[in-house]
Order: structure tokens, then sequence, then C-alpha cells
């Protein structure tokens, strides 16, 4: 059995994930595609893996069609269901081609079939590569402790009908996903948009993480570990947070938290930092605040003026009196269904 066969068993158990309908996020790239592969091949081992794969045409390429066409052969082959939607044939009115937008019609589509058919979550093959672009995107981006863990193996995104995400192959890089697809004589479609360097993620895969490979060979494995470490750490944080939390605040839900003006200003400066980062990216999955952010909330915090509101990203805003802070998560109309 194949090394990436093993580790998608291990961690298909360690996630509770035999015997439950699962949806895997297929592309027709290499990363997607071995996951498909691997998925069908232990199949034949563990008969209680179900899975189906899905499919989203943007139509923004004119190799989208054959990227369709490619899954749907590759379904057939595996004998594995497909569910395939196309983005102007559901009337989708795209606000941009930026990977933020199209993860958000993704996402929405995917969340409202598995709704739809009582599945339990979505399967996708982010690979090692893209935890370490993600992890030096936040990185120069100004992110915090939280931002720069990088991609983690299992979420849940509150704001698309509470969708669960794991992510099984993220030990593994592209190559090894690649070359794997290329064994069982498949060969993955290849988006030229990915080798495009004005998108920030294309130049960090294209330019910066070479460099770094040239100092250090195995650069991808180094500063995975050190994204452990980092996890490691936030989870420390998080509880030391809670602790100091419990004393300051008034009120905590879904989409709004707010505490005490007065005894958040007597905390350390690093004590509140961790509280609005944490708290605002408890409220919003999707986004993290950047340092920048929080260093004007502080100052505001601090001013003499008694009322004050800022919106922040997510969408969230802050709301501020003489005696309390809240901070409150905007809900916005989706412009598809």
């Amino acid at each position: 059995m194949d090394k990436i066969e093993e580790n998608l068993i291990n961690n298909l158990e360690k996630f509770n994930l035999i015997n439950k309908k699962l949806i895997v996020g297929v592309s027709g790239g290499g990363d997607s595609t071995s996951l498909l592969i691997a998925l069908s091949q232990i199949k034949k081992i563990i008969p209680k893996i179900y899975f189906e794969a899905f499919h989203v045409n943007y139509g923004l390429r004119k190799e989208s069609n054959n990227d369709e066409e490619f899954v749907k052969k590759i379904c057939k082959k595996l004998k594995v269901k497909i569910i395939t939607k196309n983005i102007k044939k559901e009337k989708i009115n795209l606000r941009g081609d930026s990977e933020n937008e199209l993860r958000k019609v993704r996402y929405q589509l995917i969340s409202s079939y598995i709704l739809k058919t009582k599945s339990y979550c979505l399967l996708t093959g982010h690979n090692l590569n893209d935890h370490i672009e993600t992890f030096l995107m936040k990185l120069s981006r100004g992110a915090g402790l939280k931002g720069i863990e990088g991609i983690n193996y299992f979420s849940t995104l509150n704001e698309f009908k509470n969708l669960k995400i794991y992510r099984p192959l993220l030990s593994f890089n592209k190559e090894e996903l690649n070359k794997y697809c290329f064994s069982k004589n498949i060969k993955p479609m290849i988006d030229i948009t990915n080798l495009d360097i004005k998108f920030t993620r294309n130049r960090i895969r294209k330019n910066i993480i070479p460099e770094f490979e040239k100092l250090n060979p195995d650069f991808l494995n180094t500063v995975n570990r050190l994204t452990n470490l980092i996890k490691e750490l936030n989870n420390y944080q998080n509880r030391t947070i809670d602790e100091i939390f419990r004393e300051i605040k008034i009120k905590e839900g879904k989409k709004k938290i707010s505490f005490k003006r007065k005894r958040f200003n007597l905390l350390e400066n690093f004590e509140k930092k961790l509280i609005l980062k944490s708290k605002c990216e408890s409220l919003s999955h999707s986004i993290f605040i950047e340092s920048k952010h929080i260093d004007i909330i502080l100052e505001k915090c601090l001013s003499k003026k008694n009322n004050f509101s800022l919106d922040m990203p997510g969408p969230i805003i802050i709301n501020a009196t003489k005696d309390e802070i809240s901070l409150e998560k905007l809900v916005t109309k989706q412009q598809f269904i």
C-alpha cells in the first residue's frame, strides 16, 4: 500500500470519518485528484468509506470545460458519483475572480449540497505547499499567532451553514501528490492561472519559496514544524485568554461579544491584543484581524472619547460606550442561494 493511502486511512480513522458520507472537492488538479484516487483505492480495503465527488465549473478559463470533462472521466473510471455545478447555468453572479470570491461561491454550493443530502463533511486536497504558502501570505500581512498557524487539518465555517472541512493530505507536498497520480497512470489537469505571478500566492509559490529552498532544501518541513509549535502555543494561550476573559466579559454569543471597557483597559497590552484577535476571529472564522487593526482598536479604547464605532474585516463592527465594548459580526445577504 502506498504511503499516501496509509496516511489517509490513519487520518480518516483519527477524525472518525469511516462509515460517514463524505463530499470530496475535486478540481482536476493533482492535489484533489490524488485524494479521489487514494479514497477509491482504500475503499477496496475498507468498504464503509462512502464518498462522492463535487466539481465547480466557474467558466472563467477556456480550459474550464476540459477540467470538468476530465473530472467526469476520472470519476467514471473510478466508479465514483460526481456532482458538477456550472456557475453560468446556476445563474450565479461572480463579484470578480479573486481567490476569496471563488472560494465563497464554492463553499456555498457545497454546504447547500451537504445539507440537502445529509452528508457529513467536505474533504479537500490541501497539501503541505498550500499550508506553507498560507503561512507566508499571512506573515507578510502582519497576522498574529493565530493567523500564522497556516491551514489546519479540520475547521468549521459557521458562515457557510457550519460546513465541516477536513484536509487529510496536509503532510504531503505537491510533488508527492502529482507523482502518486502518475503512478496510477492518471495525468492531472494544470490550471494555468496558478502560473500567473500577479496573484500573491503564485508569487510566493514561484519566486519566494524556491529562494528559501536554496538556503534550506527541507524548507517546507522546517516551516511545518514551526507552525505545529505555534498551534501548541495558541492552544495554551486560548486557555489563558478564557481565564482572563471570564473576569471582564458581559455577554458572549454567536454574533456578538461584549466586555467591560474599564477592566479591559487595565489588562497588559499583550493580553488585550490576544483577547481582541481571538474574539474577532471566533466571530468570523474566514478572516483574520491584522496587527494594524488591533492597534487602532487599542488606541480608541484608551482615548477619552466615550463613544466610538469601527468597521473591521469580517465584516465585524466594534462599538464602544463609556462602560462597554462590543464586537459584532454583521450578517450580509448572500448574492446567491
